[in-house]
């Protein structure tokens, strides 16, 4: 026996079939109401979706707007320097600078995003190359300074814009991430080399955010000061490394093992008192 109600409508499984000719009025207005909702869904989707591809494609083109206004803002700092403002970029631009606030909130969303391509296309992939590469322990540490020192040589105004801005939050960000970056690649090669050789590792940490900081801190005294080249600043930094590298490695890595006053017993010191004459003697003796 079919499964009908008692107007005729098969409803087997849930399914409405279509109405009859005979059907009731109602019946065919139901049909026609969910027809013509479906149809009106399927449009309002559609619409839906080429509204948001459209959106898709602006937001797309805004980016890409700010990348060029950012590009052309670094053009403007190499030529004006760091003090370089906001005129001087927009005419670099061929913009006003009405139109150039219309893709940063204000100066302070432009010297951001500045600040941060400074970063990640100056500072950062040098260093981060120079550090993926294989060499002995000297010139890998020499090859890591030069690459930092040369990108500040080769691009003195955009890293004294990044300190000329470094008050205002963005600038601080910028440099304390990238000295970061730098120092947490560094401190896990350090420390897993000293753990493979059975080494005390616990100095990784320190040891690695000292040297960024101290080369990082001496390259800046050069931008300002310039009293020997960019090389000889490499060999001094590097010297001074290199031969902390190798305190460490001899004592290796314990502070136990470093510091016993017997392992410096010398006339010739740096920091501490000088020595007498009679400690003189006891020397040459």
């Amino acid at each position: 026996m079919n499964n009908m109600n008692q107007d005729g409508a098969d409803v087997k499984g849930g399914r409405q079939g279509k109405p009859s000719a005979g059907s009731p009025p109602w019946v065919s207005a139901v049909s026609t109401a969910a027809a013509t909702a479906a149809a009106v869904l399927t449009e309002t989707r559609s619409a839906r979706g080429a509204i948001d591809g459209r959106k898709k494609r602006w937001d797309e083109h805004k980016r890409a707007r700010r990348e060029e206004f950012v590009e052309g803002a670094l053009m403007a700092i190499r030529r004006e320097g760091p003090g370089v403002g906001m005129d001087a970029i927009a005419a670099q631009l061929e913009v006003s600078k009405t139109v150039l606030y219309r893709h940063f909130a204000d100066k302070s969303d432009l010297v951001g995003a500045i600040l941060t391509k400074i970063a990640q296309s100056v500072l950062l992939p040098p260093l981060l190359a120079e550090l993926a590469e294989q060499r002995e322990d000297f010139d890998q540490a020499r090859a890591l300074i030069n690459a930092y020192v040369g990108s500040i040589a080769a691009e003195p105004e955009l890293y004294s814009y990044v300190f000329a801005h470094n008050q205002g939050g963005h600038g601080e960000s910028v440099v304390a991430t990238t000295e970061r970056v730098v120092a947490e690649a560094l401190s896990a090669v350090v420390g897993d080399r000293l753990r493979s050789m059975g080494m005390d590792s616990g100095g990784a940490h320190p040891w690695s955010y000292g040297v960024v900081g101290m080369v990082q801190l001496a390259t800046h005294w050069w931008v300002d000061n310039r009293t020997m080249s960019a090389e000889a600043l490499v060999d001094y930094l590097t010297m001074l490394v290199w031969g902390g590298l190798e305190g460490v490695l001899a004592a290796q890595g314990s502070p136990a093992r470093f510091t016993p006053r017997e392992r410096f017993a010398s006339d010739q010191r740096l920091l501490g008192t000088p020595a007498t004459r009679e400690e003189n003697s006891d020397e040459r003796a």
